[in-house]
């Protein structure tokens, strides 16, 4: 997909840009498109204890490629319920102080990885999760991404898209359909996983595209910070 990528920039051997500046272009549209559809969902248990003097968790120490949860459940097969914290102050203005004897049978989550419990969790509590999940990095060249084979060509419009950001001027605004296309993809995935999202009744659906204004995206597109490679770097 990277050659894909400097063959449409006619830098099929590199040059200006190179085979990994494409790669994590590659990687960067892949997070994206994860991000706007949801479409990248595990299912994992975890046994959760509270640290002494806190009531939250970060999910993101949990499993390391969370994004949001979909469904949170028991050993028991009780599902929690989704809520704000709001809400859970005018269930009882004293659930933060708690004992944690009681089985949860609500949730609050807010952010990519803040979530408490209501009643609060005691020691060695297992828990459930569906959860929509960052894609894995590619590396290889022969790496497949986490997502349908239809939407491939999708990564490869954003990354042709994100190296022409870095020559500015005509050949970036020439590439801007590329940026749309790749839009237009995630829109339409994002509606396939909202429908299965809503069968299935999870607790978030994807964003929808459909009725975003995207005016602002498309600016804000223009001033992207520097392309991280796999590592993160």
């Amino acid at each position: 997909m990277a050659t894909r990528v400097l063959e449409r920039l006619d830098q099929p051997s590199g040059g200006y840009n190179t085979p990994t500046e494409a790669m994590s272009a590659l990687n960067e549209g892949l997070r994206f498109f994860a991000l706007l559809t949801l479409g990248i969902q595990r299912t994992a248990a975890a046994t959760l204890t509270p640290i002494s003097g806190q009531i939250s968790f970060r999910m993101l120490t949990v499993f390391g490629d969370w994004l949001m949860p979909l469904r949170v459940s028991l050993n028991t097969g009780t599902v929690l319920r989704p809520s704000r914290l709001a809400d859970l102050d005018a269930l009882d203005a004293a659930w933060q102080s708690g004992t944690g004897t009681s089985a949860p049978a609500r949730y609050a989550a807010m952010g990519f990885d803040f979530m408490v419990f209501y009643p609060l969790l005691g020691p060695d509590t297992n828990v459930n999760f569906v959860y929509a999940a960052a894609p894995v990095p590619l590396v290889q060249a022969t790496d497949v991404p986490e997502i349908p084979l239809e939407y491939h060509g999708a990564l490869v419009d954003y990354g042709t898209y994100r190296l022409r950001f870095r020559e500015g001027g005509q050949e970036f605004q020439k590439a801007m359909p590329y940026f749309q296309r790749f839009l237009d993809e995630a829109k339409r995935y994002a509606g396939y996983i909202r429908a299965r999202n809503l069968a299935s009744r999870y607790d978030k659906l994807p964003f929808e595209l459909e009725h975003a204004d995207l005016s602002m995206l498309l600016t804000l597109s223009k001033r992207l910070p520097p392309l991280r490679k796999a590592n993160g770097e």
